[in-house]
């Protein structure tokens, strides 16, 4: 039963055993428990009162956010080889993540090279998240195979998300925007 109660706490996340890389094949899977489907409900008194007080801060927060995704869109957005969030006309994007996709047909390299170069030679540790859900055990066990939304599957391939806070500073975003150009640069001569 200990072995299991962290999956019971939340919706079922394990790791992987014996995991190499922090983001392959994922950071977490997800299984059932004892043949039952876990669910979430970890919210507390405490922890209701403090998200009450965080949505007079939202605003705030959003507009942050939205500052730090301008910067980082206005420093990368000249490198071919990404492809950042946008906002269509007549919408406001609060950026609650910074997916980037990476696609370079000129490179033998894929985005667990730009991950990792990231991490190794620059100490950003990043990951792509949100894997089609039927990639994890939970729905393996129950027939779901992978090939099933290959569209997704190769956009999913593809992505990374950077750091994203409204906590970072403009000398990190900075540092995040030249390394990632350096780590692209890098992986054009593969």
């Amino acid at each position: 039963m200990a072995k299991e109660t962290p999956a019971l706490r939340h919706n079922g996340m394990i790791p992987y055993p014996e995991q190499k890389d922090y983001w392959l094949p994922y950071v977490y899977d997800i299984d059932d428990v004892r043949g039952k489907i876990p669910y979430n409900f970890c919210m507390n008194e405490i922890q209701a009162a403090v998200g009450i007080a965080q949505l007079r801060r939202v605003d705030h927060m959003n507009n942050l956010r939205r500052k730090l995704a301008a910067k980082l869109i206005d420093g990368l957005m000249n490198t071919k080889e990404l492809q950042m969030p946008y906002e269509p006309e007549g919408f406001k994007h609060v950026y609650h993540l910074f997916p980037v996709l990476y696609d370079d047909p000129e490179s033998k390299a894929d985005v667990s090279d730009l991950i990792r170069t990231l991490h190794d030679d620059f100490s950003i540790k990043t990951v792509p998240l949100y894997p089609p859900v039927y990639w994890f055990t939970l729905y393996q066990k129950r027939g779901y195979k992978k090939g099933l939304c290959p569209v997704a599957e190769k956009m999913y391939n593809k992505l990374f998300n950077l750091p994203f806070t409204p906590a970072i500073t403009e000398e990190q975003a900075d540092y995040m925007i030249e390394s990632v150009r350096a780590v692209v640069k890098k992986l054009k001569n593969r």
